[in-house]
């Protein structure tokens, strides 16, 4: 009998994507990957051309200097990437290869696991219209986060946001994103809501402070970090100048 958690995570997988089958993102695609472990991990054919342009970390795995390069992946040996979320990786492939993405198709609670990767392979070039896209019906980039109940339905927190705006590099959605978070919330209620798999990536963990100055470090890193980011000096180097001086 299947657990509850297998079957919620099988109920809550797009169309076009199933453990029990090859899922062709690219007909004469001439790699095969498989992302995920045991019953839940799914096999892609893909293009490993799409995946050296949307990321430097693949285009080192697949250069000469690396095992992955001077082997072939077949659909019976394919590339395991055991860590990684199959559902993320699909959207993934599905940018890299020019497929359209319907808003529709990704929840937000499956945000989180995108950024992760995005973070690992460093494509936050090729997947920034995407957060942005699902993101905007909640964050209103004039005025802050409109909807925290649509949030928290998808167990999503607006620390979460942070992260996420911090991954994909984008300054305006990071300073809305931390005001509102930062509005009403305590130190001690951002640490609790905040994901594990999101905050270990920003190089600096505030909550980590004592509750009683959390609020004024934050509010001003935020201000430093948006007031020095400018068209040649993005968000992440701005963060990383400050939190590491």
């Amino acid at each position: 009998m299947d657990s509850p958690v297998s079957k919620r995570q099988r109920l809550e997988s797009p169309v076009g994507i199933s453990p029990a089958m090859l899922t062709k993102i690219a007909e004469d695609g001439d790699i095969f990957v498989q992302a995920g472990r045991g019953i839940n991990a799914v096999k892609f054919q893909v293009s490993s051309a799409a995946l050296k342009l949307a990321s430097p970390v693949f285009r080192a795995m697949f250069g000469p200097h690396f095992l992955e390069g001077l082997r072939t992946f077949s659909a019976s040996d394919p590339l395991r990437l055991e860590d990684d979320d199959p559902v993320a990786f699909l959207e993934f492939c599905r940018v890299i290869h020019f497929q359209v993405i319907h808003r529709d198709s990704l929840q937000l609670n499956q945000l989180a696991a995108l950024a992760v990767l995005c973070d690992k392979y460093q494509c936050a070039q090729a997947l920034k219209h995407i957060f942005i896209m699902v993101l905007e019906p909640v964050v209103d980039l004039a005025n802050g986060v409109a909807s925290r109940h649509t949030l928290t339905t998808s167990e999503l927190s607006l620390s979460d946001v942070v992260h996420m705006a911090y991954v994909i590099d984008d300054p305006r959605l990071f300073w809305r994103a931390s005001m509102s978070a930062m509005a009403g919330t305590t130190a001690v209620t951002m640490r609790k809501n905040q994901s594990s798999n999101l905050s270990k990536l920003v190089p600096v963990d505030v909550t980590s402070r004592k509750a009683e100055t959390t609020c004024v470090f934050i509010t001003n890193l935020i201000y430093k970090i948006t007031s020095t980011t400018t068209a040649n000096n993005s968000l992440k180097s701005s963060v990383s100048k400050l939190c590491y001086c």
